[in-house]
């Protein structure tokens, strides 16, 4: 997910590198040698802030790169979930902006236009108007059928106890 974000905010001022392949857990990523060289050559290391304990410091100095600068940057909540995808492209729209503020404008003007992308695909429960009366579920009604409390294990966080609440408050 920060991968796209860079890329879509940076568009051809950026190269982007993602170190952990797409649809991997990082809590349960393992680096290679050749992730490490990608850091090596990195000027610019952005990562989520519970992503920390994976790239400790002394992994990051192993690589003996001294002009690499490691940005974390906390987004608290559900990446799929419109607002959080809002807060996330604003944040490391920021750090681009910081780092690279000659093109400042620039990723200003792709940030808006992810964030329009982002809001254009949020929407609310439908009825299909059909004979079948076949009701489309939407992350937003999905959530009603769940029950108050469940437990949501993942191999990034097993055995953790979830609310719906505030994950369907997202959408």
């Amino acid at each position: 997910m920060i991968a796209d974000i860079v890329k879509n905010v940076g568009g051809d001022k950026v190269e982007v590198v993602n170190v952990v392949p797409p649809a991997a857990c990082p809590g349960n990523f393992d680096l290679k040698p050749g992730d490490v060289q990608k850091l090596a050559e990195a000027r610019l290391f952005l990562r989520h802030d519970w992503q920390g304990s994976m790239f400790t410091k002394e992994l990051i100095e192993s690589v003996h790169n001294k002009d690499l600068q490691v940005v974390e940057v906390a987004v608290a909540g559900n990446w799929m979930a419109p607002p959080v995808q809002k807060e996330a492209v604003t944040k490391f729209a920021g750090v681009l902006m910081e780092k690279d503020p000659s093109n400042r404008a620039y990723y200003e003007q792709n940030a808006d236009r992810l964030v329009s992308q982002i809001e254009s695909l949020r929407v609310g429960p439908t009825v299909n108007s059909s004979p079948w009366s076949i009701r489309q579920v939407s992350p937003a009604n999905a959530l009603t059928f769940a029950p108050h409390t469940f437990h949501a294990p993942s191999p990034c966080r097993p055995h953790t106890k979830t609310d719906p609440a505030p994950i369907r408050d997202q959408f």
